[in-house]
């Protein structure tokens, strides 16, 4: 009895060795060793990197977020091909085109999709147009999936809104209204076993950057300054191929304005405001996302 329990567990064993390059350990739970983190920034992705690089070593995420999973020793990819002012279709496309090169470059490993803004958009996209892809999980931050109020109540003013848009090449922008993101997300179709995790951020307006202090008086709306809190968190399922729902999982929200969740905390210095709390937030955030991995 014992020699026969025994050398079940050496053949277990010699299975795991064996299949060591297989997306999940044989014992069931995914570790860094066999998945990597993939970062995917929003709207203006590729512009960040002009002004971030000469202080960061990472385009659009800050230096600490990157830290966050890789001391939890997973290997970590910053997506870096994406338009800064493209279409939802375009970037999507160019996602998969990243995505897939990741594919090449760690075959066997599944893929945990952290999308900042539009980036947790784009993710959804790419997912539901390439079931394919080995992607286990989307955590999105601050995502608009009822869209962007401001654009919302621009429109309503009397100012020309889409030929300012025209005129900074924002056009693309416009994609984001309530009624285009509902027909964005009702098309997706999405693998059922995708685990899907929902982040929002929200800032007090006493405490926000003049900037976002002006946009967000425009939105009219508890937010980050850009994104409200009912459009970040304005989904409870998606649909699967077969019409099943994919069941979406929301969590606590991170303590700071839109940029502040992603950009270094050095990028905020011009401003009168506490920089090592935005760090310290930013690990303590992303860390959280991590244990939800």
């Amino acid at each position: 009895m014992h020699f026969k329990f025994h050398s079940l567990l050496l053949i277990s064993a010699l299975f795991c060795t064996l299949t060591s390059g297989i997306a999940t350990t044989c014992w069931g739970s995914p570790s860094p060793s066999t998945e990597v983190v993939v970062l995917v920034p929003g709207f203006f992705n590729s512009l960040a990197p002009g002004g971030t690089m000469l202080i960061q070593k990472h385009p659009y995420f800050s230096d600490d977020i990157v830290s966050v999973f890789e001391q939890r020793k997973y290997k970590v990819y910053v997506v870096d091909n994406l338009d800064p002012v493209g279409s939802i279709v375009n970037n999507t496309n160019l996602l998969k085109t990243y995505l897939k090169y990741i594919e090449t470059r760690e075959p066997h490993k599944t893929m945990l999709l952290v999308g900042h803004s539009a980036g947790g958009l784009y993710s959804l996209q790419a997912s539901s147009a390439d079931p394919s892809l080995p992607i286990r999980q989307i955590s999105t931050l601050g995502t608009p999936f009822s869209g962007l109020r401001f654009l919302e109540n621009l429109e309503k003013s009397r100012l020309p809104t889409d030929i300012i848009l025209k005129f900074m090449n924002l056009s693309s922008l416009v994609e984001f209204t309530t009624q285009n993101m509902k027909g964005v997300i009702s098309a997706l179709r999405l693998n059922p076993e995708l685990k899907i995790d929902i982040n929002y951020g929200y800032q007090l307006s006493t405490k926000m950057t003049f900037p976002m202090r002006l946009a967000n008086r425009i939105g009219a709306g508890a937010s980050d300054g850009i994104v409200t809190l009912e459009s970040a968190t304005d989904i409870d399922f998606l649909k699967s191929a077969g019409s099943q729902n994919v069941s979406v999982q929301r969590d606590d929200y991170i303590h700071l304005e839109h940029w502040q969740q992603v950009l270094s905390y050095r990028m905020f210095s011009i401003f009168n405001i506490d920089l090592d709390a935005i760090r310290a937030e930013q690990i303590r955030y992303y860390n959280k996302i991590a244990d939800n991995f």
